[in-house]
């Protein structure tokens, strides 16, 4: 959460609510993460994250590198 908080031109156009806001709610450990916390620790990392669901194969593939959206 760090990270996104630190770019906020980044990520906040992908989030429905008030930003700052969403990140304090991130931030609690009860909270999960959803595919723009992936994005950032892909970004963070520089590595590809690859999302599975049960058996089925790979269903998303999130670049290691900050990308132009």
């Amino acid at each position: 959460m760090d990270y996104m908080a630190a770019n906020p031109d980044h990520f906040a156009p992908f989030v429905a609510e008030d930003f700052v806001s969403y990140v304090r709610r991130k931030r609690h450990p009860a909270c999960h993460g959803n595919n723009l916390e992936m994005q950032a620790m892909s970004e963070m990392y520089n590595r590809n994250i690859e999302v599975y669901c049960y058996s089925t194969g790979t269903i998303d593939v999130l670049a290691g590198q900050h990308a132009i959206w």
